[in-house]
Order: C-alpha cells, then structure tokens, then sequence
C-alpha cells in the first residue's frame, strides 16, 4: 500500500518541484544571455552510437537524464538563462579544426572534449584560462579533488565539470573464485592496511596456472580494460606519484627516471614479462578465469561477466603504491568542458550554463530531473554496472571511493610524451625500465623544453 502512495503521489510532487525550482531559480540566477546564442561542441568518438545520441538527445550524453527527458530539461535551461543553445558535433581532434575555426570568426563557445586531446589545445593557445573559484563554486567535495589534475597547465585553469560519474580505477575482484582457492579477502586486506602493490603481485602470482594440465595457463590473476599495458601504466604512475616531468626554475625537467617511475614500470614489466600474471584479453573475466580486473566503476559495463557465471563479484580501490601513504583512485582520461578564446560570452556565464546543463554544482542538484540522495544515486549506478544486483556494505563504500578520488594523470598525454606507447611496449616485452627510460629521456626532453 504504502508503495501504490508513493507512485500516485510521484506525478504530483513532480509538478511542484518543477513549479518552486522554477520560481527559486528565477529569482537567483545572476547571468542572462539576453537571448543570444551559445553553439556548444560535443567532441567525441566518430562512432555511431555516440553520434546518433549527441545528435537526437543533445545533452542525455552527459546528463544523468533518459533521452526522453532531455528536451524538457534543455527548455527549462534556455529559459531560466535566456538563451539559445546550439549543438554541434565535431572530430575529437581539436587541434585540427578549432585554430581555423578561431581564425574564420566561427569556432564554438563552448567544447566538450578528451583530456586526451586537451593539451593539444591548451599549447596551440586555443583555450581560454578559468578563474579556480569560478570552476570550483559551489561544488560537492568529490567533484572538486580531480580538477587540479586535469584542469591545471603551469599555474592556470583551463577545464571543468569531467564527466560524472566516472569514478578513478579500483579492483574488482572474484569473490567466489578467493573463496575455492584459499586465498584472503581484498575487503579485509584493505583494511587491515595490507592491499599493497606486494599483495596484489602476490596473489596474482597464486592465482595464475594451468588448472586443466594441458600444459597452457587458463587461469590468471590479473586482466585489464581496453589497452591493457598502456592503461596500467598510466594508472601505475599516478598512484606511486611519479612525474614524467617536474617545472624547476621555470623549465621542464625530465623525471621520469626518479624512483618512483621506475618503480612503476618494474612492477608493470613483472606482471606481464617476468611472471606473465595478465590475461591477454579482458574477455577471460566472462568466463571466470580471472580473479582481479582493474578498471573504474562504470568500466565493468564493458566487460560485465554476470551474464555468463553466477560468481559473486567486488569490488576493492586501487592498491597503495609503494611512494604512496595512501590509496589513490589513478584515471588516465576524461570528457570535460572548457571554452575557446573566440568566444565573446562571459567564461564565469558559460561555465554556470554548463553546471546547470549537467546538473554538476549543487545549486541545480534539487530539481525533478535529478536525485540529490547520494544512497540512491549509486544504487541506481551499481544497477547498470552490474546488471547482477550484487550490493555488499564494502562495494557501495569503495565506489564511493573512486568517485570521491579520481585524479587524472595527464603527463604520459602525446603533446608531452609521443613515444610514451612504444616505452610501455618495450618494457611489457623485456627491456629494463632504467634502459628503456634512458633512451626515451632525449627526445621527451626535447618535446618539453619545445613546447614549454
């Protein structure tokens, strides 16, 4: 009874909301665009399913919206801000177009984009800078940790609002599989204060063999999302803090070849070459052959095994680095938004049109189309990551987790570090990270000292 209550009473308080947001809204938004026209470029892959979303649905790409929702959101904000909202949909090299279209008169006022091709952008002077209160403003705590590490180029802020929620790369783990092999708890080694990169190996080490006896491995330790090698590096670097290159009396240096990167490619060059821990394909967690896959929150929808097994599944932060004092939540790149220099809008007016778009500050958090109640948002995200209704105490907390501190790491990006694959690739094959570093420390060098 009390939840038929609940259903028929929905519609009503809907329209209530919708009523008071509109009427409190009114009376505090500070920036009108008097009608004129804001063009914002959606910048992604060239895929079809991207490219039908971003054309049909504008904003549902980013919004915590169904498609269907999104052009009655998109009203209520051209509304509130007096304005007209244009979207486009452009090649995800930004380089390549937004210089001419700066220089035609014609570039958009707003771009939404790759950290990936972002310092492509920023070191061409494409970009405008941000002031940090502006992109900080009103923002909750987990939403403001990342953006030093991706929005921040030599002192100045160039992006905002990364796409939510993304969440920073963790483990999940076979919970089944620990439990017929003998092996500990992630959930009790974290917080006993022993989930380390040595556990991690360790148990990768147990983990991986010939269960068949056929003579060829068909169980591993460790399998990773997308380009695995390149990936893990990345994340390996962030969580031990390893700098490819540090600004001292205001030039570039090379650091990459300082301890704790070093340390990062060893242990990466161990899985893979030494003791061949790592799945060659992610697809061996569908199956179950696999006992931790790293990547983020959301990833697992990519390669989600509940279809295919009925093993339980968890999920565990990334391990604690051994240059590190605490875990960290180690991404490698993001969608988010910055603004031309073309534009001859207010940057603090465009970037409150973008928070309002994507209901990112808390100020526009309270409205019909959004949940404020954090407890139901992630129960909501762990629905359509899983698909499998898997919800213990430690997964909800851990994700959280992620979500809360995700720090982007952006100096392996291809403006600062070209050859950074072909180093990733030499050291997964053999080569000692000192030596493979070494040759690579020239010609990075030279990148930085160039571009800087």
């Amino acid at each position: 009874m009390r939840k038929s209550v609940v259903l028929l009473a929905l519609p009503i308080l809907i329209l209530f909301l919708s009523f008071s947001m509109q009427f409190s809204f009114a009376e505090e938004v500070v920036y009108d665009f008097e009608g004129q026209t804001v063009t914002i470029a959606f910048v992604v892959d060239p895929i079809e399913e991207y490219r039908d979303l971003v054309e049909d649905h504008h904003i549902a790409i980013d919004l915590d919206l169904r498609p269907d929702q999104a052009p009655e959101y998109l009203e209520w904000v051209e509304d509130t801000f007096n304005v007209n909202i244009e979207f486009q949909h452009r090649p995800p090299e930004v380089v390549e177009w937004l210089g001419t279209d700066i220089m035609a008169g014609d570039a958009p006022d707003i771009i939404r984009t790759q950290t990936a091709h972002l310092y492509q952008a920023i070191v061409n002077d494409y970009l405008m800078t941000l002031e940090e209160d502006s992109i900080k403003r009103n923002l909750p705590q987990e939403k403001v940790k990342p953006i030093d590490s991706y929005s921040e180029y030599m002192g100045e802020y160039y992006a905002f609002a990364h796409t939510w929620p993304q969440g920073g790369t963790g483990v999940f783990w076979n919970k089944s599989m620990f439990e017929r092999e003998g092996l500990p708890s992630l959930y009790e080694l974290y917080e006993d204060g022993e989930w380390t990169w040595e556990t991690l190996h360790q148990i990768a080490l147990e983990l991986t063999r010939d269960t068949s006896g056929d003579g060829e491995i068909d169980q591993w330790g460790v399998s990773v999302w997308g380009n695995a090698h390149f990936r893990l590096a990345t994340w390996l670097l962030g969580s031990n803090n390893a700098d490819v290159f540090t600004i001292e009396d205001g030039r570039p240096v090379f650091a990459l070849d300082r301890p704790e990167g070093e340390e990062a490619f060893e242990f990466l060059r161990s899985l893979y070459y030494e003791d061949e821990v790592v799945a060659d394909h992610a697809q061996f967690w569908h199956e179950p052959n696999v006992g931790m896959h790293f990547t983020n929150p959301r990833g697992i929808a990519l390669t989600n095994p509940a279809e295919d097994h009925d093993d339980e599944i968890g999920f565990v932060p990334f391990p604690l680095a051994p240059n590190a004092e605490e875990h960290k939540a180690p991404f490698r790149d993001l969608f988010v938004w910055s603004i031309p220099i073309a534009t001859e809008h207010e940057p603090e007016a465009l970037i409150e049109l973008v928070y309002a778009l994507t209901s990112y500050s808390e100020r526009y958090m309270d409205t019909p189309f959004f949940s404020t109640d954090m407890e139901t948002r992630n129960e909501r995200m762990l629905e359509e990551i899983y698909g499998m209704y898997v919800y213990d105490r430690e997964t909800m907390e851990y994700i959280q987790f992620a979500l809360e501190n995700m720090e982007v790491y952006v100096q392996h990006e291809e403006v600062f570090f070209p050859n950074f694959t072909e180093l990733c690739n030499a050291i997964i094959e053999g080569e000692y990270p000192s030596t493979a570093i070494n040759e690579v420390k020239p010609a990075v060098q030279g990148q930085l000292d160039e571009i800087f």
